[in-house]
Parts: C-alpha cells; structure tokens; sequence
C-alpha cells in the first residue's frame, strides 16, 4: 500500500504585512489598530500578518502574547 504525504514545502513569493509590537497594552494596541484600519477597512480586513514581537520587553509572559493576539484577531486581522 502506498501511502500519500503528509506535507510538502513549495516555494514562492507571498506579500504579508507584519505588525511590529511594541507594547503589551491590549487597550493601547486595540486603540491604534483601529485608528489605522478605519483608514482602509477594505484593505485590513481578514488580512493576513505576520506579529513581530521582538521590540517586546524580554519578560513578557504568555498570557501578555495571548491578550495581544485576542486583540489583533477581534481587529479581523489574521
């Protein structure tokens, strides 16, 4: 019996935004998430984006990086 794959790396060129953190704030991230996306919802919406999390303070926790991403996804931003 001949079994199928399970997964198969391709290459090829895909434009992602990526959204560069630089606060744990929910509140703060949700406020200027949707300042910036009023600009162009069409645009934003149910976009994909990478989240760069490198400007992040070195002791941010789990729950912090849960909370951010609760927030960017009730954005519509995937």
């Amino acid at each position: 019996m001949v079994q199928s794959k399970a997964v198969e790396f391709k290459g090829g060129s895909v434009t992602l935004m990526t959204l560069h953190l630089m606060s744990t704030d929910p509140a703060k991230l949700a406020l200027e998430l949707e300042d910036r996306i009023s600009q162009a919802p069409k645009f934003f919406k149910h976009a994909p984006v990478i989240v760069d999390v490198c400007a992040l303070d070195i002791d941010t926790n789990a729950d912090q990086l849960a909370a951010l991403v609760e927030t960017i996804k009730a954005s519509d931003l995937q």
